[in-house]
């Protein structure tokens, strides 16, 4: 997205390593200095990040354009169900989970110690950030129907509809709004995980951790979005069930959450419905296609709903 349109076909493949080594070498200054994250981007890349997708947007309106192209057959029916399964590739319900590791290191960088002030700022933050995404992916919906194009992904689709709405400048701005948002990202994954991963394994330091992952995440980039999402795809059509069943149980109360068949009894029959509809797997597909909405991706629900059930019903506490 920041390369691809100011390069000639010739070069792009060296530019495109130039640029990931640039990128993550970055990303991976920032994130060894994880407490200095909320200065960094909370108060200057997102608020960038927010202005630019209020340019894009504002652009669309002035413009006038309204009209859609011819809806793509996977959404002529079943729209909403397809965009739920299509929003796995976002990952925020993921990132969500992950990313808890750094808000509440840096709230308590900044001198909340309660763990009961701790939960509140962060309910906070959490009502707020839930506002600005439904801003956010309010106005890309907006700027993505503006247009008909020919392309692969949301990415290629922006693309488009910038150059029309800007020309060059609109290339740049997309340029300018994706490097922001992917690096705001990236900085949070790398730190995230690199604490997550020293916990497990402390022999390796947590900077050394962010090295690895910053390694790993540079040459993996270079494979480019479309073969990233053929392989990322089916692991997070089966990743996203636990991840939603695990939020959801989160609202149980805490006295029907003691009961210990609750969390790893749903948790596996979702698992296993999630694997089966992601791999087509022979006789057993046939089976579970009997499911509510196991050809839309969502058979998993029902399995989860049920292992809860039985979970409650079944006598026996955590240890």
């Amino acid at each position: 997205m920041a390369v691809t349109p100011f390069v000639s076909i010739g070069i792009l493949p060296v530019m495109r390593v130039i640029y990931s080594v640039v990128f993550f070498g970055v990303a991976l200054y920032i994130a060894l200095n994880p407490s200095k994250l909320v200065d960094t981007l909370g108060k200057k890349l997102a608020p960038a990040l927010l202005v630019l997708i209020a340019v894009i947007f504002a652009g669309c309106l002035i413009s006038g354009a309204t009209g859609t192209g011819e809806v793509a057959a996977k959404y002529a029916e079943g729209a909403a169900i397809t965009g739920f399964i299509d929003g796995y590739q976002t990952m925020d319900a993921i990132a969500a989970l992950v990313y808890g590791i750094v808000l509440v290191m840096n709230i308590k960088g900044k001198g909340v110690t309660e763990e009961n002030d701790v939960a509140k700022v962060t309910m906070k933050a959490g009502y707020i950030a839930a506002l600005i995404f439904i801003c956010v992916y309010g106005a890309l919906t907006y700027i993505g129907t503006t247009g008909s194009v020919d392309a692969q992904n949301g990415a290629q689709v922006l693309t488009a509809i910038a150059n029309t709405l800007f020309g060059t400048i609109g290339n740049v701005i997309l340029a300018v709004i994706f490097v922001i948002a992917c690096l705001n990202t990236c900085i949070s994954l790398i730190c995230s995980c690199s604490e997550y991963f020293n916990e497990i394994c402390p022999k390796i330091s947590y900077k050394k951790w962010v090295v690895i992952l910053a390694v790993f995440s540079t040459v993996v980039s270079n494979a480019g979005l479309n073969a990233i999402l053929v392989f990322s795809v089916p692991v997070l059509n089966c990743i996203y069930p636990i991840v939603i069943v695990l939020i959801l149980l989160a609202f149980l109360p805490k006295s029907t959450l003691s009961k210990k068949l609750v969390y790893p009894l749903t948790v596996l029959l979702a698992t296993i419905v999630g694997v089966i509809h992601t791999f087509s797997i022979p006789g057993l597909s046939d089976v579970c296609s009997y499911l509510p909405l196991y050809e839309a991706g969502l058979g998993w629900v029902l399995p989860a709903a049920v292992g809860v059930i039985i979970g409650l019903c079944c006598k026996g506490k955590k240890a």
